[in-house]
């Protein structure tokens, strides 16, 4: 997830004279070009040089993304070659002027190698519309809040809000997927937990949403957690609303989306005070299954060819359960080598598949949990997520929370939505920027119905 920060200054080294691309071959401005992800997604990237007396500062956007400002860290111009890195993003460009006009260049991030063109450009990509997005002025209160997680010793930021007037009452927390969100659990532009929060304030719900640690305003250290530690997050999070005057401290529930939607089933598993739990795209098979079928599903969808698919399925399912089973990093790495990759390919993979957090993900047992859940679980899934597919997921909810006879929990598949909750065509990732919609109407009247229901 992209975060803007502070501008960081870069240098600029000069070799030769080169008439035609004299001063700084007229580099400052703004540069504009496509990167071609896959055969079906594209994403703008502009970059922005400027200069102020003798200081220089670049920033990188990505409209189809929502991320503007991101800082470039460093930046080489020995004419007529250019590079620079973006390190929030891991990424960096190599390139050279074509014509004074044109840098034309590599785009590396990790194992990804891609061409990237930059041309001078005048004109200002606007991001995507998002009609969903809430606007002032808000008929609730808004208040910016920060609690403490003590077990981690690191402070949480955040958003709540609440109706309006003196009430008591119910509240529900927002746990985000995986990856470094923010409170608003913002990609490609689109904010979901916004557009949640706002509708289900306007149903009478206190909502509290946060910043994952080490994200935004948030302390702590993303890189080193797991879902074991968000889930310490969600806790003081729900310790923080349960020590309030205005929230009813037993009617406090949670709503996760993707991993989000394990996590509230693992708080709920220890934490017996939780009223309610919505999985949001949550997970109903362990996490190797969940894995090789998402890049299975995805895959086919894309045209790969179905035997490849499987063998690539067999293969990869053998290397997660060695992970799980505790293959090293330096195994993982060798295991690459093997198998044909670069040394750059290589690290990066094991870097991936060794870290803690995903070894834990890739670990991970609904049944454990779950079967300690005794609170009333409301499961959903779009019936096109290609993610966390909806048939595969529901089907092994419904058969553990059977199998414990639990009292109260409701599962449906949404027609025609995806991962994240949007109408769409395919159900592909590559969509998601595309779609002004950011979450399907239906989505939040069912939440807010199911939840009111029972509080």
């Amino acid at each position: 997830m992209f975060k803007t920060k502070p501008l960081i200054s870069f240098i600029i080294i000069f070799w030769g004279l080169l008439p035609a691309f004299s001063a700084l071959a007229n580099v400052i401005g703004s540069w504009q070009g496509e990167l071609k992800v896959n055969e079906n997604t594209s994403l703008p990237m502009i970059v922005h040089f400027s200069q102020e007396s003798d200081q220089i500062t670049a920033t990188l956007d990505s409209p189809a993304q929502g991320a503007t400002g991101i800082p470039i860290n460093e930046v080489v111009v020995a004419l007529p070659e250019v590079s620079f890195k973006v390190n929030a993003i891991g990424m960096r460009f190599t390139g050279s002027f074509s014509n004074p006009d044109t840098i034309t260049g590599t785009f590396t991030q990790g194992s990804a190698k891609l061409p990237l063109v930059l041309n001078r450009s005048i004109e200002i990509v606007k991001a995507p519309e998002r009609p969903q997005t809430p606007e002032a002025p808000f008929d609730y209160v808004i208040e910016d809040v920060v609690f403490k997680n003590s077990k981690a010793n690191i402070n949480l930021a955040g958003t709540l809000t609440k109706p309006k007037g003196e009430g008591d009452f119910a509240a529900v927390i927002l746990i985000s997927g995986s990856g470094p969100q923010d409170r608003d659990e913002t990609l490609f532009g689109h904010k979901p937990f916004a557009v949640i929060a706002d509708y289900l304030t306007t149903q009478g719900l206190a909502v509290l949403r946060f910043d994952d640690r080490g994200a935004a305003q948030s302390g702590g250290d993303f890189a080193t957690a797991t879902s074991e530690d968000f889930v310490e997050d969600v806790q003081a999070a729900f310790e923080f609303l349960a020590a309030r005057s205005d929230i009813k401290q037993h009617k406090i529930g949670l709503i996760g989306h993707s991993e989000g939607g394990m996590i509230a089933p693992m708080l709920a598993s220890k934490n017996q005070d939780i009223a309610f739990v919505v999985m949001m795209a949550g997970l109903g098979v362990d996490g190797v299954s969940l894995v090789t079928q998402q890049s299975f599903d995805i895959q086919k969808l894309m045209g790969v060819e179905e035997a490849a698919l499987k063998a690539q399925r067999q293969q990869d399912t053998q290397l997660y359960k060695r992970i799980v089973n505790g293959m090293s990093s330096e195994e993982i790495h060798d295991y690459f080598i093997q198998k044909g990759a670069t040394e750059a390919a290589a690290t990066g993979k094991a870097q991936q598949l060794g870290s803690p957090w995903m070894r834990f993900f890739l670990g991970y047992q609904p049944k454990q949990y779950l079967d300690k859940v005794s609170c009333p679980i409301l499961a959903i899934n779009g019936a096109k997520d290609l993610q966390v597919a909806a048939q595969t997921n529901l089907a092994a909810l419904n058969t553990l929370l059977t199998a414990n006879n639990h009292a109260d929990f409701t599962i449906k598949s949404l027609p025609n939505l995806n991962h994240l909750f949007q109408n769409a065509d395919t159900g592909l990732p590559n969509e998601y920027a595309s779609i002004e919609q950011t979450m399907d109407t239906h989505v939040l009247v069912l939440m807010a119905e199911w939840i009111n229901a029972r509080i």
